[in-house]
Order: structure tokens, then C-alpha cells, then sequence
């Protein structure tokens, strides 16, 4: 060390020494952090990597249940006009039973009175 007006300075090549020496604990320090940041980055690298997998995988079930979802409604709109279908022809034979059986209604009761009650001029000739 140098004396400059009365007082301790570090010579020229001490600094150097010090400046060195701090310049490496720095650099240091500064490995250290980006090795563990460069570990943070890969764990969730891989964290995201599971995650798009599971997205993938939801995502696929959800696709084939929209297909099913899909088919089942146009299986159900089928069903919904067969039965629609069935109800109208229902309802046709029902609104045409009713009008043939207004129309012969009277006449077949007529002929069901006559065939079950025996001419009555002729009392039970078989007795």
C-alpha cells in the first residue's frame, strides 16, 4: 500500500485484486441463479407439457362425446317423427272407426237385435 497524504491507499494491483475478486463472487452468484432459473424453466416446461396432455386428452373425450351427443339427437329426432308418425296414423284409424262406426252403427244393431231375438210369431216350435 501507498501513502498519499498521510493515509493507507491500495496500490494499483490491490484493486485489481479486490475488483477480480468481487467481479468472480458475482459472476458466480449470478451461474448459480441462472442454473437454478434454466431448473424452474424445465420443471415448468415439463408442468406445461403434462398439462397440454391432459387438454389433449379432455379434448378428445369431449370430441367423441359431441359425436355420440350428435348422433343420439338425430336418432331422436328420428324416433320423434316415427312416434309423431304413429300418433297421426293412430289418431286417422281412430277418427275412421269412429265415423264407420257411426255409419253402421245403427244398421248392425238392428241386425244384432233381430239374430238374438227369434221371430216372435212362431213361439219355440222346437219344445
Amino acid at each position: 500500500m501507498d501513502m498519499l497524504n498521510g493515509r493507507d491507499t491500495p496500490s494499483f494491483q490491490d484493486l485489481s485484486q479486490q475488483q477480480i475478486e468481487i467481479y468472480a463472487l458475482e459472476l458466480y452468484k449470478h451461474f448459480r441463479e441462472e442454473r437454478r432459473l434454466r431448473g424452474d424453466l424445465e420443471n415448468l416446461n415439463r408442468q406445461l407439457e403434462q398439462r397440454v396432455g391432459e387438454l389433449a386428452s379432455l379434448n378428445k373425450l369431449f370430441q367423441e362425446f359431441l359425436e355420440e351427443y350428435i348422433g343420439f339427437q338425430g336418432e331422436y329426432i328420428s324416433f320423434l317423427d316415427s312416434y309423431q308418425r304413429i300418433v297421426g296414423d293412430t289418431q286417422s284409424a281412430a277418427r275412421d272407426m269412429t265415423q264407420l262406426a257411426d255409419k253402421i252403427g245403427p244398421e248392425l244393431l238392428k241386425q244384432v237385435r233381430s239374430a238374438a231375438m227369434p221371430h216372435q210369431h212362431g213361439k219355440n216350435e222346437s219344445l
